[in-house]
């Protein structure tokens, strides 16, 4: 059995593309960490791509 979605003879593209992830180089971490559930997940990205983290209390 095979799950084939595209309807016969629809023509796509078989060579898959780099893909570009436009991630901020800068994002600032908000002051109060309940903030972070409004960043988006490129802003969240970059984020942990630069290891930021919330300050412990």
């Amino acid at each position: 059995m095979n799950f084939d979605p595209l309807i016969p003879g629809t023509p796509y593209e078989r060579q898959q593309t780099k893909i570009s992830w436009n991630i901020p180089s800068e994002t600032v971490l908000p002051a109060d960490p309940n903030e972070l559930a409004f960043c988006s997940i490129p802003e969240l990205a970059s984020l942990l791509k630069r290891k930021r983290s919330a300050p412990s209390s």
